[in-house]
């Protein structure tokens, strides 16, 4: 049995249809204020110069012209393979890009992160957030491990906490991501 796109995305639309824009996560950006910014996949708190794309397409991110990325590797991805078939052309895209991993899964790789800086020659901020787009943990401005979001405990994420105070400042609980993990599939 397939499911079409269609139907799909009205399941999606009418599930989050009842949330008040309040309700909505919001993005952690690490600069502030934020520079203008696509968020790709995903509908987020709306503020100033965020623009929340959870179905986008190259002409709207053209017509915004956006300074900075936020989204999945995937959608960063996608983003990036149309730059590259000169499909779309992004020439203010100068700010930190921001990455959204689900909680299941592994981390950025190496790999994954040189790829990124390839694609867009941007640093990379990684911040851990769950299918409702909550935030559960962000990579620590040093780039010294993930900072906890409150409430959210090293073993929600199958992480170990690292010792000592965090050269960046931040008083939030600072964890190594290890592997994924079972519990954080449910968190």
């Amino acid at each position: 049995m397939r499911l079409s796109l269609n139907l799909l995305r009205s399941a999606v639309e009418s599930e989050n249809a009842g949330a008040h824009p309040s309700e909505l996560p919001s993005l952690e950006y690490p600069l502030f204020p934020p520079p203008r910014l696509a968020v790709l996949g995903a509908e987020l708190r709306p503020s100033p110069g965020t623009h929340c794309f959870p179905y986008w397409s190259a002409p709207q991110l053209a017509q915004l012209q956006p300074m900075a990325l936020a989204g999945s590797f995937e959608e960063l991805a996608n983003v990036a393979r149309l730059e590259g078939d000169g499909v779309l052309l992004l020439r203010d895209l100068r700010y930190p890009l921001v990455v959204f991993t689900p909680p299941a899964a592994a981390p950025l790789s190496d790999e994954r992160h040189d790829q990124l800086w390839r694609w867009f020659r941007l640093p990379v901020f990684e911040q851990i957030r769950n299918a409702a787009h909550q935030l559960l943990a962000w990579e620590c401005e040093a780039h010294q491990g993930f900072h906890l979001s409150h409430g959210v405990l090293p073993s929600h994420l199958g992480a170990a906490t690292l010792p000592g105070p965090c050269p960046c400042g931040a008083k939030e609980a600072r964890v190594a991501l290890l592997r994924p993990n079972a519990l954080a599939a449910s968190f």
